[in-house]
């Protein structure tokens, strides 16, 4: 996959302290940052799935409001 070089400013503290980190765990800045994007991608996609997920039970129990959402919740602790 061909690769694209990317640019950007941060402040030289938040820089040095990163590097520290980065000869620490015996990583590259390029190689930790392709790592921490692909886990951000990945806790997108899985929040994305969850609400999916939870749109599709919402309807299957008929919730379409907060409301409705507060007398499950009213039922549940009553017992019913």
């Amino acid at each position: 996959m061909p690769a694209t070089m990317v640019t950007f400013t941060v402040p030289a503290p938040l820089l040095y302290s990163f590097d520290q980190v980065m000869q620490k765990q015996s990583k590259t800045r390029s190689e930790y940052l392709r790592e921490t994007m692909r886990q951000a991608i990945q806790a997108d996609q899985e929040w994305e799935q969850l609400f999916v997920n939870g749109r599709k039970y919402a309807k299957k129990l008929g919730i379409k409001t907060e409301e409705d959402v507060q007398k499950l919740i009213d039922d549940y602790r009553e017992g019913k």
